[in-house]
């Protein structure tokens, strides 16, 4: 999944370069090695040197451990008041939501984001969605009581499946959500120029691993139609990573969802707008 749909900088030239022949090299012997290689980058993570910001951020933040699977898991607050958890994307990491955090705290809510497993500050290197999920779960449980779940990007996917397992929260947001797993995996065929019978080994490969059901189970288009709770989606039209047709998709079929579309924001800067962290803000003082 180290697709550029979820990189906050693409790979540099030279690695990208040889990440490149090292699939066609491999391909030329065996399909179904090139494919082995590209799973283990699909589920391999990015890690990146914090802006400034962040680390401000950072030092505003009280940070805890948990574990999950046996790992280190990262977190942070700020604040007291109901619980709202703040859920990145692939490669990202919970200080992205500094901003957002000062904010909610300003409304009254303590603001909790986490370093998924294989991101930030927590542990590994590799990860998926169903650990980021396990992830979310445990630190529901130390929290006990969620008011709200705010997710970015890929980070939609993880929520949805706590969501359909033992989280229970009150309020959803999702800021420039995927409605579905497969354009992820197309960006990511398309990023390391991975042929087609390669890419159909990667697919086989990756429904043996998980089951033949996995793109369904993971679809957030599939998952929000079993949920008896409305959300609020933000996704900005400028948006060059993930499409805001893929946040409008997923709204039309999440029963009485809001979309909200924003101007010049892009992918990442969405999250430290003030008027979307207004309008989270509100979402959540509104649906008390």
């Amino acid at each position: 999944m180290t697709s550029s749909q979820e990189q906050h900088q693409p790979l540099n030239t030279a690695a990208l370069t040889l990440i490149r022949y090292i699939v066609k090299l491999l391909g030329q012997i065996d399909a179904r090695l090139a494919a082995r290689y590209a799973f283990r980058l699909w589920h391999t993570t990015q890690r990146f040197k914090l802006p400034t910001r962040e680390g401000v951020w950072r030092q505003q933040a009280h940070a805890i451990q948990l574990t999950s699977a046996g790992k280190k898991l990262v977190v942070y607050e700020w604040g007291k008041g109901p619980n709202v958890l703040l859920i990145h994307g692939w490669s990202g990491r919970g200080m992205q939501f500094g901003a957002m955090a000062a904010g909610l705290q300003r409304a009254g809510y303590r603001a909790v984001a986490v370093d998924l497993p294989a991101h930030g500050q927590s542990s590994g290197k590799r990860t998926n969605a169903y650990l980021m999920a396990d992830a979310i779960l445990e630190v529901a449980a130390h929290y006990k009581d969620v008011h709200g779940v705010v997710s970015h990007s890929f980070g939609m996917l993880p929520v949805l499946l706590a969501l359909r397992r033992q989280l229970v929260a009150q309020h959803i947001v999702a800021i420039c959500p995927p409605d579905s797993m497969l354009p992820l995996f197309d960006i990511f065929c398309k990023s390391l120029h991975i042929s087609p019978d390669i890419k159909q080994a990667l697919r086989q490969l990756t429904e043996k691993h998980y089951g033949d059901t996995i793109w369904e189970d993971v679809s957030p288009a599939s998952n929000v139609k079993s949920l008896g709770q409305p959300a609020l989606i933000i996704h900005d039209e400028n948006d060059k990573e993930l499409s805001w047709h893929r946040g409008r998709a997923l709204a039309d079929q999440w029963p009485d969802t809001e979309f909200q579309l924003t101007q010049g924001l892009g992918h990442r800067r969405i999250l430290r707008d003030n008027g979307v962290i207004g309008q989270v803000a509100d979402y959540l003082d509104n649906n008390h």
